[in-house]
């Protein structure tokens, strides 16, 4: 069993980008997260609304995730990228995050 903290991201994406938010991950933002060691785990589609995602990224109990988000926005490659992406309107609408710590003492009740 591991410690580390799970985030779990939703991303709200703007009606008929769909195809541009997949490509700009593809080509952008999961080269970008590996470059910054920001370890990504699953997607997921929601197959009730068509513009939403989420992913999960693992972060060990000792990293800081809003100094690794805030420090991989400020990167003069993502800037550039993001500029590129949303020069025809805003891609993402919201980004919501919530972290899920493990309990190791259910792990065998589940």
């Amino acid at each position: 069993m591991t410690d580390d903290i799970i985030e779990f991201r939703t991303y709200r994406i703007a009606e008929g980008r769909r195809a541009d938010f997949d490509e700009h991950f593809q080509t952008n933002a999961l080269p970008h997260f590996e470059r910054m060691g920001i370890r990504i785990g699953a997607f997921w589609d929601h197959p009730d609304d068509p513009e939403t995602v989420s992913y999960t990224v693992r972060w060990a109990p000792d990293e800081d995730p809003a100094a690794r988000w805030a420090a991989g926005a400020q990167s003069p490659p993502w800037v550039e990228a993001k500029e590129r992406v949303n020069a025809v309107g805003p891609l993402v609408l919201s980004i919501t995050s919530v972290f899920l710590a493990p309990r190791p003492d259910m792990i065998d009740r589940v």
